[in-house]
C-alpha cells in the first residue's frame, strides 16, 4: 500500500497540485510516473463511474480520525484506465477492458458497459423500419469504403458494390428476422459470407502435412445455424448469471492462444486459414469492437450450445501447444545462430 504524501506546494500542468488532497496527488504523480497526465476532476469523475475504487482509509489512531491512502492497485488501475482511453474514448469499452484484465469493476457497471455496447444497438436497429434500417446499412457501407484498414475480401465487394445485398441479409438473421432460402440460395449466402470474411482461407491446402483445412464441406447449414443464434445477442447480457459473464472472460481469455497461433501463422504462410476472422474481425474498425462481439459471442454460445465449449477447449489448447513448440524452435534457433 502506498502511502500518501503530505500536501506541498507542487505544480502538475493542468492541475492545481496544492489544492486537492494527499491522496489525489499521489495518484497522480503515479499516473505522471508512467507518461499520463491525469487531473483531479478526471480521477472523480472516473470513481463517479464506477472506473476506479473509492479512495481506502486507515485510522490515524488515538483518535485522530482517519487517513486516505493509496492502493497501489489504485494506482495500476488508474494507469491502465488512463492507457486505455488513449486509445479509445469509450468508457464502457474501458470498463469492460479493464474488468476483462482483472481490475476491480462492479458487476453493476460491468453489464451496463455490455447492455449499451451489445444490446442496445441491436435493438435500436430491430426498432427501426425497414427503409431505415436499409439507409444505415448503406450508411455503414459508405463508412468501410473510407476505411484504409479494411480487409482486401471486404475491399473487393465494396469495388462491385455488392456488399450490401450480404449485409442485409447478415442484419435481418441478427434482428430474427428470416429470408425465405432455397437450398441454392443457402450456399451461394455461405459462399460469399466465406469469400468476404477471410473464412474461405479454411479450405486452403499446404504442403505442410500437419496443417490441413478445416473447412471441406458445404458450410451452409452450419453457418445459418450460427447465426439463427445472432437474435440472442438481444438479451444475451439480461440472461447472464455473474458466473456466466466470468466463465465467458475465463474463455475469452483462452482465446489469446488462438489470436498468437494466427500471428505466427500469417507469418509463416501470408494468412491464418481463414481464423484471422474470427480472431481479428472482419468489418470492425479495430480491435474494440471485435473484442466486444467476440465475447458476445462466447457467452451466446455458452448458454445456446454449451456441448461446443470442450471443443473450443481443446482448440485453443491445441493453439497454445503449438505457439509453445514454435517460440521453443524460434529460441533453439536464436541460440544456434549466436
Amino acid at each position: 500500500m502506498l502511502e500518501a504524501t503530505p500536501k506541498r506546494k507542487t505544480s502538475l500542468t493542468g492541475s492545481c497540485m496544492n489544492q486537492i488532497s494527499a491522496e489525489k496527488k499521489a495518484l497522480i504523480e503515479a499516473a505522471a510516473a508512467d507518461g499520463f497526465q491525469v487531473s483531479s476532476k478526471q480521477i472523480d469523475r472516473w470513481r463517479l463511474d464506477k472506473l476506479l475504487p473509492a479512495p481506502q482509509t486507515v485510522g490515524r489512531g488515538k483518535g485522530l480520525g482517519v487517513a486516505r491512502v493509496v492502493d497501489a492497485s489504485s494506482a495500476s488501475q488508474l494507469i491502465a484506465l488512463a492507457r486505455i482511453l488513449r486509445e479509445n474514448r469509450s468508457l464502457d469499452q474501458a470498463a469492460f477492458r479493464l474488468w476483462v484484465g482483472g481490475y476491480a469493476i462492479p458487476m453493476e457497471r460491468l453489464r451496463l458497459a455490455l447492455g449499451r455496447l451489445i444490446q442496445e444497438p441491436f435493438r435500436r436497429f430491430k426498432a427501426k423500419t425497414k427503409v431505415r434500417q436499409d439507409d444505415e446499412i448503406s450508411a455503414f457501407e459508405s463508412t468501410l469504403v473510407r476505411r484504409k484498414s479494411v480487409p482486401k475480401t471486404v475491399q473487393k465487394k465494396l469495388r462491385k458494390e455488392s456488399l450490401v445485398p450480404l449485409l442485409t441479409t447478415i442484419a435481418q438473421l441478427g434482428v430474427a428476422v428470416k429470408p425465405e432460402f432455397t437450398p441454392e440460395h443457402k450456399k451461394r449466402f455461405a459462399h460469399e459470407f466465406e469469400e468476404v470474411s477471410g473464412l474461405a482461407r479454411g479450405r486452403t491446402e499446404t504442403s505442410n502435412e500437419n496443417v490441413k483445412p478445416w473447412l471441406s464441406d458445404d458450410s451452409s447449414d452450419a453457418m445459418f445455424e450460427a447465426m439463427d443464434l445472432a437474435p440472442m445477442l438481444l438479451s444475451v447480457v439480461d440472461d447472464a448469471s455473474d458466473d456466466d459473464l466470468e466463465n465467458a472472460r475465463t474463455k475469452y481469455l483462452e482465446m489469446d492462444k488462438l489470436r498468437v497461433w494466427a500471428a505466427y501463422a500469417k507469418k509463416a504462410y501470408g494468412h491464418a486459414f481463414g481464423i484471422e476472422s474470427v480472431v481479428d474481425g472482419w468489418l470492425c474498425d479495430g480491435s474494440f469492437a471485435t473484442n466486444i462481439y467476440q465475447f458476445a459471442s462466447l457467452l451466446v454460445l455458452s448458454k445456446a450450445m454449451p456441448e461446443m465449449m470442450p471443443q473450443l477447449d481443446l482448440i485453443t489448447q491445441s493453439a497454445g501447444n503449438a505457439v509453445l513448440a514454435i517460440e521453443s524452435n524460434i529460441a533453439q534457433s536464436n541460440v544456434a545462430h549466436n
